[in-house]
């Protein structure tokens, strides 16, 4: 996949609830100052409050990347964990304060099937232009550039000599 910033639908869903609370909230505040309509606040208000807490419960619960001895998993991707053994080629692309680690896998169409819809989508559009790397999000590893490379390397390597 091709690093883009689109959000995820998760996290595009859950900024929708928050938006709304705000817009809600903003409502409500018209309505009991200058609509002098405080039932209708009222009741606005409480919307406002449920659709923030819609927000708050649908937040992402999971523990981001995983990386150990057999391989990397992003709970965020769909696709389940991508094996050091799979992995033809990696690179780390760094960009606007994003880092991705790309990894090229042998059968990018074995991610593809578990995917959600528009994961599925974006994959096969990438995969068909001849995109054949699976970017995961690693900006938030308080490592360098130069470190994450040599972890990887050695793990692959790893991965390929118990094989």
């Amino acid at each position: 996949m091709v690093p883009d910033r689109m959000r995820s639908h998760h996290e595009s869903q859950t900024m929708a609830f928050i938006i709304t609370a705000a817009v809600l909230a903003a409502t409500s505040v018209y309505f009991a100052a200058f609509a002098s309509t405080p039932k209708t606040a009222i009741v606005i208000g409480v919307f406002s409050l449920l659709s923030f807490a819609a927000a708050m419960m649908d937040a992402p619960r999971s523990t981001g990347v995983q990386f150990d001895a057999e391989g990397v998993y992003d709970p965020r991707l769909g696709i389940g964990k991508i094996y050091w053994k799979e992995v033809r080629e990696f690179y780390v692309a760094e960009g606007e304060g994003n880092r991705f680690l790309c990894l090229g896998v042998q059968r990018p169409e074995r991610f593809i099937i578990h995917a959600d819809r528009s994961q599925r989508r974006r994959m096969e559009l990438n995969h068909a232009l001849g995109f054949r790397r699976i970017n995961v999000d690693v900006r938030h590893l308080n490592l360098s550039i130069q470190d994450l490379h040599r972890r990887i390397e050695h793990r692959i390597e790893a991965a390929n000599r118990a094989i």
